[in-house]
């Protein structure tokens, strides 16, 4: 979520750099804005570094670097927090300490080796940047955020395969994480980590009470500095032990650690102790569309007026009058796109254009039509076969909120005092306020989810609607900062109500906590969105480090967790696509290819379908464009496209992901979706001059054609594949192409 008023989101808040105790390597200044990703893609002797420091020694690993964080002030501060990369940039969790009256802040943290971003936030809502910061860098988003490089003591030597040396620091497995241990529906999932180009062999032994059995674990990816091993075994009662081996080196590894001799302990594999992961089967089939309706389609003249006040305090608000009707009426529009399931920003009553701040969970907003726009909406929805889902905002309300009115008018005396956090009376909305807020906003007061009435209101709201009106799902917005019996508690409610429908959390890093199947069914997936950016519009990394990231990414979530999660290449949080590659509408395609048929369920912002631009909020939410220009009608017409085959091909939404090729000198990815005897290729040149390249595929076809192309270009065109398996390709310079079976069996 956020709001107008604004001016910045933070995909990780801007950050500062700490003056570290433990060693603490700078990165060079570079001029131009480069977001820290390229820093840890392009910065060749920083990761080398790296590498070694991360492996150097198990106690030094086990037990983090001291690194203490300082911060002087001119003028004395009521609190300091540090937030960063090391707690999820949560405000509030991280407090630091003053011993002189609150000019001066210190605080000592052990950190594992690597690298960090960080920020001071003074008072709960200054974000500064650290002022002995050896580097700051944009994060991408127009954030400045500091670097923290985290080094242990000891360097151990360059790996090398077959050299009878093991990184034993760097083996991991831990069965409590889900990266390392999940479930994929009848089997168990086993990974282990390794020093990357260090050992030569993995191996897995299995014992079910019967019988031994040694099973290799093959190598499925490696990143700068760890290769990751993975294996599917059954999933039933096992005990089973690793084994490491290079040269004539051996090692296991087991829960008493990596030893030299065959340890007495095994890691156990127990079924029921594996969290049972199970995720609404359709969003693996479904293509998202987001709306925030005020700025869709005005089709009711019932407008708010923008000079007027929305409260008190003067505070003002940009309407463009959009509504549910507006949406009702474009409900054919997104039909024939190929849209299957509406996400809807929120619709209760609220004073703002966006109504991330509530008023009223128990009334559609009037100017979007109220209550029977919101009915008329589903019912058309039903009609096509469509679901649809709704921002669920239940971390703080709005300044009207019946509740937080009562505490205005009656202070102490309320009976909804303990529905919110007062830290002092009396009561007002100021800043700051005395009251806990959403990132100190005033506007936005935070609901104590400690009370079980606040709980139990919330519940029966969520619970009302859904069986009022037969939608499909929530979008739980800042979800990150309630906690978990909530959404535990909301799960089960929502579940009972219907067993079908979806939740997605919006959290903006590793979600793994919550996608456990206690919580959330999917997430809004900006780590994806930020590699494939990295790749497309800024080009900071090449296919190489791409495919690395998006598989490690896929392999922290069980298979239907990755095949559901919401992958999204803007939002009303974002900058718009279009804006971020420059205008360059190459890339703008080449980007909703790669979203269309890898792994997930891709989730379109309102516009982006037409190349809308916009940069920080609210210019990220204009008007949608109804009257775009040739190249938008075109870049439509090719997003309808590429959704007409990925419903085609079921390939493209549930089947295995194969990775091809990985071309950095002509900067070409190339992979393959296949599920049963269907196979989709997809080849990607994002470089500037025509690229050829040679693909073996697994099994041998005798010709295909090119189904798509993201230069626009209908042309027919096939290829021959030789009896190798070898397929030959000239492709054009920044441009995509999906290539199917000819069915026709001819040859070009």
């Amino acid at each position: 979520m956020f709001f107008a008023s604004v001016t910045f989101r933070l995909t990780s808040p801007p950050t500062p750099l700490p003056q570290g105790e433990g060693r603490v390597s700078p990165f060079p200044r570079r001029e131009g804005g480069q977001g820290v990703r390229f820093y840890l893609t392009r910065c060749a002797l920083l990761l080398l570094i790296l590498c070694w420091t991360l492996c150097a020694g198990t106690t030094q690993a086990q037990e983090g670097v001291p690194v203490t964080f300082r911060l002087q002030l001119d003028e004395p501060a009521k609190v300091v927090y540090l937030a960063g990369t090391f707690n999820d940039w949560q405000v509030g969790r991280t407090p630091m300490r003053s011993d002189d009256g609150g000019k001066t802040w210190t605080l000592t943290l052990h950190l594992m080796p690597g690298v960090y971003q960080y920020k001071f936030v003074v008072n709960g809502t200054d974000w500064r940047t650290d002022p002995n910061a050896v580097q700051n860098v944009d994060d991408g988003m127009g954030n400045i955020n500091s670097l923290l490089v985290v080094e242990a003591k000891g360097v151990n030597p360059p790996a090398r395969v077959g050299d009878g040396v093991i990184t034993l620091s760097a083996l991991r497995h831990a069965p409590r994480e889900m990266f390392y241990l999940q479930a994929d529906g009848q089997n168990a999932v086993l990974t282990l980590r390794t020093r990357r180009g260090d050992v030569q062999r993995v191996e897995v032994t299995l014992y079910d009470g019967k019988r031994f059995v040694k099973k290799p674990l093959p190598r499925v990816v490696q990143d700068t500095l760890f290769a990751y091993y993975r294996l599917s075994v059954p999933r039933r009662p096992l005990q089973y032990l690793f084994s490491v081996q290079d040269g004539g080196k051996q090692v296991w590894l087991s829960p008493q650690g990596a030893t030299d001799t065959r340890p007495s302990r095994w890691f156990r594999l127990q079924p029921e102790r594996l969290p049972e992961v199970q995720v609404p089967t359709w969003t693996a089939d479904a293509i998202f569309y987001q709306i925030v309706p005020d700025r869709f389609l005005n089709a009711d003249p019932n407008d708010p007026d923008p000079t007027q006040p929305l409260d008190e305090t003067g505070r003002t608000d940009q309407f463009f009058g959009g509504d549910l009707w507006g949406v009702v009426q474009k409900v054919d529009y997104l039909h024939r796109l190929g849209v299957t399931a509406l996400y809807l920003t929120p619709i209760f009553t609220s004073v703002t254009h966006h109504k991330y701040d509530t008023d009223d969970y128990t009334r559609v907003d009037p100017h979007f039509g109220g209550d029977e726009a919101f009915i008329t909406l589903c019912r058309e929805l039903k009609r096509r076969g469509m679901r649809l889902v709704l921002d669920g905002v239940f971390n703080h309300v709005g300044v009207y909120f019946f509740a937080f009115r009562d505490l205005l008018q009656k202070q102490e005396a309320s009976a909804y005092r303990d529905w919110f956090t007062v830290h002092r009376f009396p009561v007002k909305i100021e800043s700051p306020p005395p009251y806990s807020a959403w990132w100190n906003i005033p506007y936005v007061p935070k609901l104590n989810h400690d009370n079980p009435e606040v709980r139990r209101y919330l519940l029966d709201v969520v619970t009302r609607w859904m069986q009022r009106v037969p939608f499909d799902g929530w979008r739980l917005d800042t979800a990150n900062e309630v906690p978990d019996a909530f959404w535990q508690e909301f799960r089960r409610e929502v579940k009972r109500v219907r067993p079908d429908a979806v939740i997605i959390g919006e959290i903006w890093g590793d979600a793994t906590h919550w996608l456990r199947g206690d919580m959330f069914d999917a997430v809004m997936n900006y780590p994806w969105r930020g590699i494939v950016l990295d790749w497309v519009a800024f080009r900071r990394i090449p296919p190489s480090v791409l495919d690395e990231r998006l598989r490690l990414l896929a392999m922290g979530y069980p298979r239907a967790v990755t095949y559901g999660l919401y992958n999204m290449l803007s939002s009303h949080d974002t900058h718009r696509l279009r804006t971020l590659c420059g205008g360059d509408w190459r890339k703008v395609r080449l980007a909703f290819l790669l979203q269309m048929t890898l792994p997930g369920a891709p989730a379109i912002y309102y516009g982006d379908e037409v190349g809308m631009e916009g940069g920080n909020i609210p210019d990220n939410r204009r008007p949608m464009d109804w009257n775009p220009p040739a190249e938008g009608r075109a870049l439509r017409e090719y997003v309808a496209a590429l959704i007409r085959l990925r419903k085609e091909h079921a390939a493209l939404r549930r089947g295995d992901w194969t990775t091809l090729l990985t071309d950095d000198s002509q900067n070409v990815y190339a992979y393959l979706r296949q599920q049963g005897k269907e196979q989709v290729l997809i080849a990607i040149n994002n470089g500037e001059k025509p690229a050829t390249v040679r693909l073996k595929l697994p099994a041998t076809t005798r010709t295909l054609r090119v189904a798509l192309r993201s230069d626009g270009s209908a042309a027919p065109q096939r290829v021959a594949v030789n009896g190798g398996g070898w397929l030959s390709l000239r492709i054009p310079a920044m441009t995509g192409w999906m290539l199917l079976p000819d069915t026709a069996g001819k040859s070009p």
